[in-house]
């Protein structure tokens, strides 16, 4: 499919390679240009085809349309019936290129809540970085001279790291609600310890 193909199929068995309610619609910009539809929809592994039953095709023209009919068609498309099986697939058994396509195929299919997949995505480079600023964090915090000593240092950097994880995972959660900024979301606890970390890193070195 892309962006003037737009398929519809109500229902398909994969183990039968057989649907029902089919139809196809080919746009020019926002015109219809052609529609396709069938009762019954089967794949024919061995030839890489289509089975169409019960089908009628409109073309649409400037003048007048042309309409087709028939009780069989073979035909092939750009699409096989594993385009046809959405399902809620885990985002961590995915490998980055594997989850960037399947988000833009995802959405090219019209499927409007894909921000479970976007947190997953946006986690695997603030995850890393999340690690270097509690790192960075660490290291103000053991120059830091304080009346307690090293034990209260040892303490904040304890409760501020435990802090940071509670707010990482309450943004994963926040981020994969319908309507929310994914990125923001996700990258908005880095942002705000990171600046905390900065001003540690340069208050530690005076």
């Amino acid at each position: 499919m892309n962006d003037s193909t737009y398929v519809y199929i109500q229902s398909f068995d994969l183990k039968r390679n057989s649907g029902y309610n089919f139809s196809i619609d080919l746009y020019d910009g926002i015109k219809l240009k052609k529609k396709l539809i069938a009762d019954n929809i089967n794949w024919k592994e061995k030839d890489s085809t289509f089975k169409l039953y019960n089908w009628k095709e409109r073309k649409i023209f400037k003048e007048r349309d042309s309409i087709f009919s028939g009780k069989s068609l073979d035909t092939t498309f750009t699409f096989t019936p594993e385009d046809f099986n959405y399902k809620n697939i885990m985002a961590q058994e995915m490998n980055s290129p594997e989850l960037i396509k399947f988000i833009e195929v995802s959405r090219k299919r019209g499927i409007k809540n894909l921000n479970a997949y976007l947190v997953e995505l946006y986690k695997r480079t603030s995850l890393p970085i999340a690690s270097y600023i509690l790192t960075l964090i660490a290291v103000g915090l053991a120059h830091r001279k304080t009346r307690g000593g090293i034990g209260v240092n040892l303490a904040i950097g304890i409760s501020v790291m435990f802090i940071y994880v509670f707010f990482l995972k309450v943004a994963e959660v926040l981020g994969a609600v319908a309507g929310a900024n994914a990125l923001l979301n996700v990258w908005g606890p880095n942002v705000v310890f990171g600046l905390y970390a900065v001003y540690l890193y340069f208050n530690a070195r005076r």
